[in-house]
This record gives C-alpha cells, sequence and structure tokens, in this order.
C-alpha cells in the first residue's frame, strides 16, 4: 500500500532590507490569501509637444499593483493552544508591527536625509519575487483576549509594482540622499576656511 505524498504548500511572504540595517526583516503569511487581484494600467500617452519618457515608440512601463487580504489568528499559531488564547501573551500584535513597519521609513525620525524607505520585496512562489511599494495597510482586529489584545485580524495590502523606472528613480533617490549629508556637512567648513 502506498500512502498519497503531498507536497509543501509554499507560502507568501514580504521581505523588506533597509540601508540602517544588514539584517532582512521576513513576515512570512500565516495563511496563505484566498485570492490575489492584480490590476495593471497603461501609462497614457503624452499630450504633443510635452515630451515624455519615449523609449523605442513605448511610453514607460504600465502601472502594476496588487491588492491582498491576510487573515492573522492567534490561536492557530505554532506554540498556542486552541481552545485558550489566552497562551500567546500579546496575541498577534507583533504580526501587525511587523506589517506596519514595511509602511515606515527607516533612520533617525525628523532626519530628512536618514529616512530611507524600505525596500520591500513580495514573494508569491518562485516565479514572483517582485520588488513593491506598500500603498495602503488597514487592519480589521475581529477578536481579543481578556487583555484585549488582538487574537484575529483581517489585513487588506495594497502595493505598486517597482518597475524598472521607479527603481532607477529609487536608486538615484538614494544615491541623492547618501551624498546630501556629505555636501551639508563640509559646504559650511569650505566656506570657512
Amino acid at each position: 500500500m502506498s500512502s498519497p505524498v503531498t507536497p509543501p504548500t509554499l507560502k507568501g511572504a514580504f521581505v523588506a532590507t533597509s540601508a540602517g540595517s544588514p539584517v532582512p526583516n521576513v513576515f512570512v503569511f500565516q495563511y496563505n490569501p484566498e485570492s490575489l487581484h492584480r490590476t495593471v494600467t497603461p501609462l497614457p500617452l503624452p499630450e504633443a509637444g510635452t515630451g515624455g519618457s519615449e523609449r523605442n515608440g513605448e511610453v514607460g512601463y504600465p502601472v502594476e499593483t496588487i491588492n491582498l487580504v491576510l487573515e492573522l489568528d492567534a490561536t492557530d499559531q505554532p506554540g498556542s493552544h486552541s481552545t485558550n488564547p489566552a497562551s500567546v501573551p500579546m496575541g498577534i500584535y507583533p504580526q501587525l508591527a511587523a506589517l506596519q513597519l514595511l509602511m515606515y521609513p527607516s533612520g533617525a525620525a525628523g532626519a530628512k536625509w536618514q529616512a530611507d524607505p524600505p525596500r520591500v520585496v513580495f514573494l508569491w512562489g518562485p516565479r514572483r519575487e517582485v520588488p513593491v511599494a506598500l500603498t495602503n495597510l488597514e487592519i480589521v482586529e475581529e477578536a481579543f483576549d481578556p487583555g484585549l489584545n488582538p487574537i484575529r485580524a483581517r489585513v487588506s495590502l495594497a502595493m505598486t509594482v517597482l518597475n524598472e523606472d521607479k527603481l532607477f528613480h529609487a536608486y538615484v533617490q538614494g544615491l541623492q540622499a547618501m551624498a546630501e549629508p556629505a555636501y551639508t556637512h563640509r559646504l559650511p567648513v569650505a566656506l570657512e576656511g
């Protein structure tokens, strides 16, 4: 008698890196979303005489957006006891915080030149690993433990896929951000001397 062998199910994830930390922040989905909504919108053609970023007769890359809904449940996490949600002391706060961090720039608060948006890659199987910018994060906390820690939530995420044009723009902005402190700190010294 042979037993049926089922391949392991891959899980979607976000991997974020920042200039200030060599260790990536990895968020693996607890459950894969039931659906993934993709929208691809072509860029409008430039009006006559306005120029535009024409490349071989084409006008830029289309804009692709991805929307999905994640479900988080503290009662179904490793180490939890499904009959006792209070066995997970902070509920799903750590997962919610990790998702929210994908929206915030790294670096010192208030220092414009140190604010570096996280570089986020959306992983959805071995053939879909795309750099994205999260554009919207909506959290609906649906259940709580006796200490009012959320133990179940639905998280709606919207993201824009960063195409070649946007990646180059982000790269140039990163170079400018690195050069700005050196320029602003050395210029007064040069003027004094």
